[in-house]
């Protein structure tokens, strides 16, 4: 990505698009994983999912307190 002076509203647009697009991908690897994969555990997939986002969340949190210390 660029180095380029924008505007707070730009960097905010740019966030949400990510984010958008973000969530579409994985709705759109959710359901092909739902028509596609025979034998699947719901469940498992779910709490899965949620478990990986939760440990970036806290990784995320972790590292950004460490490099505040310093």
């Amino acid at each position: 990505m660029k180095n380029t002076a924008r505007s707070p509203r730009e960097i905010l647009a740019n966030i949400y698009m990510s984010e958008t697009g973000k969530v579409l991908l994985a709705v759109a690897l959710f359901s092909l994983v739902f028509m596609l994969i025979e034998p699947l555990n719901a469940a498992a997939l779910f709490v899965t999912y949620i478990l990986l986002q939760v440990t970036g969340w806290y990784l995320q949190l972790k590292l950004n307190h460490r490099f505040l210390k310093l």
